[in-house]
This record gives C-alpha cells, sequence and structure tokens, in this order.
C-alpha cells in the first residue's frame, strides 16, 4: 500500500506549467506559419504594404523580407 501526501498547490503548480508549456508551443506554431505565409506572399507578389493592409504586422512583413 502506498500512501502519498497531497498538495494542492503542488498540483495546481503543475496543471498550470504544462498549460503555459502547450500555450508557448502553440504560440511558436502560430508565428511560424504566419511568416512562412507572409514569405510566400511576398514570392507571389503581393506588395508589403497590402500585406500589412490585410493585417499582418510591420514587423513580421520586415522580417519575411529579409528571408527573400
Amino acid at each position: 500500500m502506498c500512501i502519498t501526501e497531497f498538495n494542492e498547490e503542488v498540483f495546481i503548480n503543475g496543471i498550470r506549467e504544462e498549460g503555459l508549456e502547450q500555450g508557448l508551443e502553440q504560440g511558436l506554431e502560430q508565428g511560424q506559419n504566419l511568416i512562412v505565409d507572409t514569405i510566400h506572399r511576398l514570392k507571389n507578389g503581393e506588395s508589403a504594404e497590402d500585406i500589412i493592409n490585410s493585417g499582418i504586422d510591420k514587423t513580421t512583413v520586415e522580417l519575411a523580407l529579409t528571408c527573400i
């Protein structure tokens, strides 16, 4: 028989850390997809101004421009 002590704070912190890790992974994936999409749009002849006007932030467009 194994008896363990339940520590609610440790449990909640573990769940919080797991959620944070998942959120960071999702954010990274979304950011990577955004930069790839922006690069493709630029390579297909879309102007930086049009991409920015479509809702992509200026920093992402500027970064994508350095890749082409």
